[in-house]
Parts: structure tokens; C-alpha cells; sequence
């Protein structure tokens, strides 16, 4: 299979790339208190 890239899958990519980084500076803290990242996606929808 070959991914097909388009632009609306770069900003797929860029949004993907967005979301990890934010999760990774808020995941510690959320795992402390039993959290999800549910908050960080919400921002995106």
C-alpha cells in the first residue's frame, strides 16, 4: 500500500505532530491525577 499524500493529509501530519507535543508536556501531570488527554483534543475539534 502507498500513502497517497495530499494536502489535506500534510495537515493531518501537522495537527498530528501539534497534539503529540502538547500530550507530552501535559501527560505526566494528567497521569498524576488520573487525567486524559480529552481537554487537548477538544481544543483541535
Amino acid at each position: 500500500m502507498q500513502l497517497v499524500e495530499t494536502k489535506e493529509s500534510e495537515n493531518y501530519l501537522v495537527l498530528a505532530k501539534s497534539l503529540a507535543e502538547e500530550f507530552a508536556e501535559t501527560a505526566v501531570a494528567q497521569d498524576a491525577t488520573g487525567g486524559t488527554p480529552k481537554q487537548e483534543r477538544d481544543q483541535r475539534a
